[in-house]
C-alpha cells in the first residue's frame, strides 16, 4: 500500500473504528503500530482449510493476524495447520472483524 494511503487509512479508518471518537494518544498509536513492516514470528490460532484462511496470534500484534491461503509462500493451494509456527508481515485493516491482515506468511 502507498504510504500516504496507508497513514491516510490508520487515521481515519482504523483508530477510529478501535477508539471511535475518542483521541488516540501518540505512545499508544506508536505501540499499535511498532511492528507495522517487521518480519514477524507467531502461531497459528485456527485453520478453515474449507475456506482458504485462518488467525494467527503473535506477541507482535496489537490483535490476532487474519491470513488467506494467497498470502503464504509457495505455489498452488497452500494451507496452515493449528500450532504451527510462521513468519509473518501485516498491516492494520478493517476485515470483517479482524484489525491486522497478513501481507505475506512463511510457514517454520
Amino acid at each position: 500500500m502507498d504510504p500516504s494511503r496507508a497513514q491516510w487509512f490508520v487515521e481515519e479508518r482504523w483508530l477510529p473504528d478501535l477508539f471511535g471518537d475518542a483521541r488516540v494518544p501518540n505512545d499508544v498509536r506508536q505501540e499499535l503500530l511498532r511492528h507495522v513492516d517487521d518480519v514477524c514470528r507467531g502461531r497459528v490460532k485456527f485453520w478453515r482449510a474449507e475456506k482458504g484462511w485462518g488467525g494467527v496470534e503473535s506477541d507482535c500484534t496489537p490483535f490476532d493476524v487474519w491470513v488467506h491461503f494467497s498470502q503464504i509462500e509457495g505455489t498452488g493451494y497452500r494451507q496452515l495447520r493449528e500450532g504451527q509456527l510462521v513468519d509473518f508481515r501485516w498491516r492494520p485493516a478493517l476485515q470483517d472483524s479482524w484489525h491486522c491482515v497478513a501481507e505475506w506468511v512463511r510457514p517454520l
